[in-house]
């Protein structure tokens, strides 16, 4: 009778043995099988260019950041694919190299999942500004500050530390002091500076720094006058 197609689950790799009117007989050459590799890939700054499949070495095929390719009529036997072209925020689970058994007159499938994280942080920038405040009042809502790697992705792996200093200093004759927390560790890329006060009138910026970053200044905002006594300002 004729043998039905069966699906065959073996470690990662499906296999579905084709049917076949005759058993193989000893001596002669298997027939050939279908290998097919499927690539997800998933998190941030992922590779536009795609990735690289190559069999036994050699057999080397272009593959999307979320595609597959097939290798038809490939001999019975062990197979080994690699995926290679990852960008260096990018890693394969499991490893690049998957090996895999292509059944005779059958398919077979194994796949690779990507995961891209955000690179190391090179840049700094205010994503909550400081806003118009009283002499001596806490800014509010507390001024934030966000890592950024090199494609711009919040570097969620930043916990350094974070200084905050007054930039263009409004006071004029009497130049304002920054007081509160100056310097505070970012936590997954964020930096939150929550009690910042200035004890003089006038307009003013903020700069923020940390070693091997690039800085960064906030935008122009200002601090206002409690009570003028003769002219003077406090």
């Amino acid at each position: 009778s004729r043998a039905r197609s069966r699906p065959v689950i073996g470690g990662s790799a499906a296999i579905s043995a084709r049917a076949s009117s005759s058993p193989i007989a000893p001596g002669n050459t298997p027939p050939p099988g279908d290998l097919t590799v499927t690539v997800s890939t998933s998190g941030v700054n992922l590779d536009p260019d795609g990735y690289t499949v190559t069999r036994a070495g050699t057999d080397a095929r272009a593959v999307a950041i979320n595609g597959s390719v097939t290798y038809a009529s490939v001999s019975a036997g062990s197979h080994t694919v690699v995926l290679s072209g990852l960008a260096a925020n990018c890693t394969a689970s499991g490893g690049n190299s998957r090996t895999v058994a292509v059944p005779a007159g059958g398919t077979v499938s194994t796949g690779f999942s990507v995961t891209c994280e955000p690179g190391p942080a090179t840049q700094l920038a205010f994503t909550v500004q400081p806003t118009n405040t009283k002499v001596n009042s806490t800014i509010q809502p507390p001024v934030q500050v966000t890592a950024y790697d090199a494609q711009g992705s919040r570097a969620t792996g930043f916990n350094g530390s974070v200084t905050i200093v007054i930039g263009r200093n409004g006071g004029g004759l009497l130049p304002g002091t920054l007081s509160g927390t100056r310097t505070v560790s970012a936590v997954n890329g964020v930096a939150t500076f929550s009690d910042l006060r200035i004890d003089r009138a006038g307009d003013y910026t903020l700069r923020v720094t940390s070693s091997g970053l690039t800085g960064a200044e906030s935008w122009t905002f200002a601090i206002q006058s409690l009570v003028c006594v003769l002219g003077v300002c406090l």
